[in-house]
């Protein structure tokens, strides 16, 4: 443990805890290995300037695993001055060790000298991307898609608030989000939630309010773009060429930053991602080229973006991973890169940057610059005696009654009536005793340690708002189609709700042709009096597929996710207890 005799990081931390209760054997075993081994590491034979290092330290972003710094972490934040952590699901436990563990890792880096603290940064959209809510029992708060379902910016900018004071309390500093790219048709089902729609107008109106909402409580934002995956994927749809077509190159910078140049970058955002799922610039140094192009020519002089420039590497697979993508990517502008790997390969990895500065492979000219856009944003939101005490966990459970009803209006005012779909009769219409069938998909749970049915909640509300109603809920899979469990249920209820919420746009065609069964037997019924309501619990554009299948004879709502707080909104709505108010934000069809 870190707090035992002999580890140099004992007394420090000990001063904020001594023992984590909730770690495994295996994670005990691992921080228990001796600090002292640590200077048999091979070492540069050469050694570099110390402000160089420091500024290496604020150009990358690291990670590590378990819920207590590890002394590879501490290594990495103390010898090599690393300036910037991102946090995973698998750091945190609940809201007194969350606290507890940014602590730990703002002592190290105050300890050794840091001259601002470490930007400790975790995604925390609202939706289903919402690590913190899932672990430390933090708001559920609604998804992009969903606040932009709203229509109102003032929704938006409260939810953003809300996050970045509930992220203070334990500590943390840096949210990456809001996401500031269009949903695409390549975009899968599951991530369309992640974005604010497709029009930029809206993208850029709603990613303002939640920026605004952020800084209001003291959080780092770092709006999120699909740039760089986007000319990945041009590059390797023209294999073969020696460089990308200056006016595709044009295209795709007019796309992805077209709800950027609504903004005004430079004023409204703190730093920018340019997210990538895995960028081959080894084999194609075009590719870094064209990227030096976007950031210098549109972000920093089109756009007027003079904040941090994020690469995303941390999706890369490090068993093909090779040294020169980071290399190449700070030469193309971005002022920091997140390592992919364990805290091993991440340590290699730095050294290995070392190495191309002394081999003037990347000035220090370009990576002293990166480091000064780092120590400016922190400078101007980021201070020591913020870092050191946070609010911490009692005042996180002081905000959560507040949060909880400003996240349950935000989700009511977002569900959505079916633009398209049939007449809507809510379900309390339905006799006393009458048997609803609850039709779901198999879905990818919340949390990793979840063990219930996602939809679990729908059904438990609609039981709630109707008791005297009887509720079968049968989950299906599009890869098993329609049972004979499912058609005997279907012949024997009196009604169906039938959620949609496709995993992959690879089953499209299933989800259209289980809809096709469906609605075969749902024709059949029709004249017993046969009810029913479908509802959308993703991407919206599922709706659209199926349009013509439910041919009108079904009325439609739209919920955008699968978390508790849609799934009860949507529930009040099919029962009749309030009207659906909420837009499409996607352009549908």
């Amino acid at each position: 443990m870190l707090g035992e005799p002999g580890n140099k990081w004992s007394p420090l931390l000990q001063k904020t805890a001594a023992t984590f209760d909730v770690l495994s054997v295996a994670e005990r075993a691992d921080m228990t290995s001796d600090v002292s081994a640590r200077s048999s590491r091979g070492e540069s034979s050469q050694t570099l300037d110390d402000q160089i290092k420091r500024y290496v330290g604020q150009s990358v972003v690291v990670s590590f695993d378990g819920f207590a710094p590890t002394n590879e972490i501490c290594s990495l934040l103390s010898d090599y001055y690393v300036g910037n952590v991102i946090l995973k699901p698998g750091n945190f436990y609940d809201a007194t060790q969350t606290a507890r563990l940014t602590r730990n890792l703002q002592d190290v880096a105050h300890s050794v000298g840091h001259a601002q603290p470490l930007l400790l940064g975790v995604e925390q959209q609202g939706g289903l991307v919402s690590p913190l809510s899932s672990r430390i029992h933090a708001t559920q708060f609604p998804s992009p898609l969903s606040l932009a379902a709203t229509g109102s910016p003032s929704h938006t900018q409260e939810i953003g608030k809300a996050i970045g004071q509930e992220l203070t309390c334990v500590g943390i500093n840096w949210d990456l989000a809001p996401r500031i790219d269009c949903l695409m048709d390549v975009t899968e089902p599951l991530d369309a939630s992640k974005t604010f729609g497709d029009d930029a107008e809206i993208i850029a109106t709603h990613a303002l309010a939640f920026s605004q909402g952020l800084r209001a409580a003291g959080i780092v934002s770092c709006a999120t773009e699909a740039l760089a995956s986007s000319i990945q994927q041009a590059h390797r749809r023209n294999v073969g060429m020696t460089e990308l077509d200056p006016e595709e190159l044009q295209e795709i910078a007019e796309r992805e930053l077209s709800a950027l140049r609504r903004l005004d970058a430079d004023q409204c955002l703190d730093s920018i991602m340019l997210a990538s799922s895995g960028y081959d610039v080894d084999s194609d140094p075009e590719y870094a080229q064209d990227a030096k192009s976007v950031i210098g020519e549109r972000l920093r002089t089109s756009l007027n973006f003079q904040g941090p420039v994020i690469f995303d590497s941390s999706s890369y697979d490090v068993g093909t991973w090779r040294m020169p993508s980071v290399m190449r990517a700070l030469l193309a502008g971005a002022d920091m890169v997140i390592l992919p790997g364990n805290t091993t390969s991440q340590l290699a990895m730095v050294k290995a940057i070392y190495a191309t500065i002394q081999a003037s492979i990347l000035p220090v000219s370009t990576i002293s610059a990166s480091a000064a856009r780092v120590i400016a944003l922190k400078s101007q939101h980021l201070s020591w005696p913020r870092a050191l005490q946070p609010p911490g966990p009692l005042h996180l459970s002081s905000l959560l009654s507040t949060n909880a009803s400003l996240s349950r209006t935000a989700y009511r005012a977002s569900t959505t009536m079916f633009p398209s779909s049939g007449a809507f009769t809510p379900l309390p219409t339905l006799p006393p005793s009458s048997l609803l069938l609850l039709l779901t998909p198999a879905v990818p749970p919340l949390s990793p340690r979840s063990t219930t049915d996602p939809f679990e909640p729908l059904g438990r509300h609609l039981n709630t708002l109707h008791p005297t109603l009887r509720i079968r809920h049968v989950p299906y899979t599009l890869s098993a189609g329609l049972t004979s469990t499912h058609t005997a249920f279907l012949r024997r209820a009196d009604a169906i709700l039938l959620v949609l919420c496709n995993n992959s746009s690879a089953f499209v065609y299933s989800l259209l042709e289980f809809v096709e069964m469906v609605m075969a037997i749902w024709a059949e019924r029709e004249r017993d009096g046969y009810a029913g309501v479908v509802v959308g619990a993703g991407d919206p554009r599922d709706l659209s597929v199926v349009g013509k299948v439910l041919g009108g004879r079904v009325g439609g709502v739209l919920c955008y996710e699968y978390t508790r707080g849609a799934l009860e909104a949507v529930a009040e709505v099919v029962m009749g207890r309030r009207e659906a108010r909420g837009r499409v934000p996607v352009r549908m069809g």
